[in-house]
């Protein structure tokens, strides 16, 4: 959408030698701040604003009756997600499957210690919806905010669901924050792209890749190939053009600077997640990227 205009403006200032790399990276808090809270908990939003970051991220899934709600993982996590007396979940509970009133009644998460971030704070609470979600943002109207529109086929709704969905209910609350809406499955942001164009309303929208499976090791071969057959990528740049995406976002554990330089020159946003430490952090700040997302972001000064 917008990717070929800023792709001509950043041609010409580099031309001109008046741009050489973009400035430091803006630091948001990974999932609302894995590595301090349960992962895009209530807690984890608050604090967030708390502290004073500058940008967060956050993953939506859609119930059954279509209601998005903070979370990364389809389905309720028996390690991580209890029934509200306390029970232990037998199996995963896809959202996809139960309805918002379901969820928001019965299910409790985050009570359970993280083992991939042990010094993340242990809260049981309800999953947080979209709208409960913007109005907590009200506290801090210039927190630039990352909508992760997760998709898996067989386990969520179809891609024009997503867009309708999210980006309507979004508009319709008329906060004030910066948005950028990213997703890891192309025909998921093609959605996002063509239901923001018929509703006039420009998002600058990112591709995600690669996103990688609970247990799975990111780095390896097999598993980026059994990916790309799955998702129908091989090539992360030429899918995020293919899409008409305006950025695209890069795991830190599989990133290289070849292919953002390469994705800046085509005049593409680049963001990296998953960033686990700040000495991390100030290595990728080194790279001409726009934002980087961090699990334990470092207190705004």
């Amino acid at each position: 959408m917008m990717a070929e205009l800023r792709s001509l403006v950043v041609l010409w200032l580099t031309g001109c030698g008046w741009m050489d790399a973009p400035g430091t990276p803006t630091r948001g808090a990974w999932k609302a701040g894995v590595g301090h809270w349960p992962a895009n908990s209530a807690s984890a939003v608050q604090g967030s604003l708390d502290q004073g970051y500058a940008a967060i991220e956050v993953d939506l899934f859609l119930t059954s009756d279509r209601v998005p709600v903070l979370s990364d993982s389809p389905a309720l996590d028996p390690d991580r997600c209890r029934h509200l007396d306390g029970t232990a979940i037998d199996e995963p509970l896809f959202l996809v499957q139960l309805s918002w009133a379901d969820l928001a009644a019965n299910y409790r998460c985050g009570g359970q210690a993280d083992p991939d971030h042990p010094d993340a704070l242990v809260v049981d609470e309800a999953l947080l919806d979209l709208a409960t979600f913007i109005e907590i943002l009200e506290q801090d109207p210039a927190l630039e905010v990352h909508l992760d529109a997760r998709s898996e086929p067989g386990f969520s709704h179809d891609p024009e669901v997503y867009a309708a969905e999210i980006l309507e209910r979004w508009w319709a609350s008329g906060v004030p924050n910066p948005l950028r809406v990213s997703t890891n499955h192309p025909a998921t942001l093609i959605a996002l792209e063509e239901r923001s164009e018929t509703a006039d309303r420009l998002v600058d929208t990112v591709l995600i890749w690669p996103r990688t499976a609970a247990g799975i090791e990111p780095a390896s071969v097999g598993w980026l190939h059994e990916l790309g057959a799955t998702t129908g990528i091989t090539d992360p740049l030429a899918a995020a053009l293919d899409a008409g995406a305006d950025g695209l976002r890069l795991s830190a554990a599989l990133a290289d600077r070849g292919t953002v330089l390469d994705a800046r020159d085509q005049g593409l946003l680049v963001e990296i997640e998953g960033i686990e430490r700040s000495a991390e952090a100030d290595a990728f700040d080194r790279w001409p990227i726009d934002t980087s997302f961090l699990s334990a972001p470092e207190p705004a000064p």
